[in-house]
Parts: structure tokens; sequence; C-alpha cells
């Protein structure tokens, strides 16, 4: 054998090492960002869920017999076209109440009436103001008022709440 064919022999080894230590790390780079991206998708996912479940709704009594609304959103950013479907105690379905927005915060729902120049009373609507004092939740009553709450949140996903749980509407 000639030392020069030992030589090539040698690089051809070294060579092909070098191309399988390749592939090996490419293989590994590819597991690696597979990985990375269902980590991003899960935190995604858990972002956009964390805000849907800080949204909620019950009825609550206000002095001895005056019954209404609460609306809390808990997260940081304002929630969109909220729709708040309830009924009396007895079961009974109201009106949907609908709001096109809900920022952050506690919220009381107050009936407004609207009335012409004469003080008739010609229509209402319904308003959020702050939560105020003296507002309480009843346990167990309260929160069987509410069926269901449906609104848009930050990341523009549309979910609705009701007793069975939460979850994503198609778009």
């Amino acid at each position: 054998m000639e030392p020069g064919t030992i030589a090539d022999w040698a690089n051809v080894g070294v060579a092909a090492a070098a191309l399988v230590a390749a592939a090996v790390a490419g293989f590994a780079s590819l597991r690696l960002m597979r990985v990375e991206q269902a980590r991003d998708l899960r935190d995604e996912e858990h972002d956009r869920r964390a805000q849907a479940s800080s949204i909620s709704a019950w009825g609550a009594k206000k002095g001895s017999k005056d019954w209404t609304l609460q609306l809390l959103n808990g997260s940081t950013a304002t929630v969109f076209d909220v729709v708040v479907s309830h009924q009396t105690l007895r079961g009974n379905p109201q009106e949907d109440r609908v709001f096109t927005t809900l920022p952050p915060g506690a919220f009381t729902v107050h009936r407004d009436q609207m009335k012409d120049e004469s003080g008739q009373v010609v229509g209402e609507h319904f308003n959020l103001y702050p939560a105020g004092e003296g507002v309480i939740m009843i346990p167990g009553g309260g929160v069987r008022m509410v069926r269901s709450i449906k609104f848009t949140d930050a990341f523009g996903c549309r979910w609705e709440r009701t007793p069975a749980g939460l979850k994503q509407l198609p778009s």
C-alpha cells in the first residue's frame, strides 16, 4: 500500500464521520425546533384561555329584594361583543343583555329608562356601572340566574361560559 492511499482513506473516513455528525445534529435541531413550537402553541393557548377564564357573570342581590346582574372581567384586557343570557330564580328566561365592551373590572348592570320631554318612559336600556358597595352574591341562587355569557377576547377568539364550563366557539 502506498502512504498517499492511507491518507486518502483517512480523509474519506473523517469526512464521512463529519457528515454523519452533521446529519445527527440536524435531526436533533429539527426535533428541538418542533418541541419549541409545540411549547409556544401551548403557551399561546394558555394565554388565550387565561383571559377567557377571567370573565364571569352572576346574579346578585342589592338590599333586601333588588336583583341585578354582576359582570367581572378579571383580566387586564377588554373583551368585546358580550352577550349575557339569564333567567329569573324561578327559571323564566329574560331578554339577553348585550354590551359592546367589557373593560377590566367588576360591574353592575343597571336598567336606565329613557323619558320624553313630558317625563313619560319611552324606552329602556341597560348600562354597566362599576360595582358598588352593598352588592352581594347570594350563594346558589345568584349563580343559577346566568345561563351563559358569550364574548370575544383580546385575541379575537369567541368564547362561551355556561354552568358546564368554558368552551371556545367557532370563528
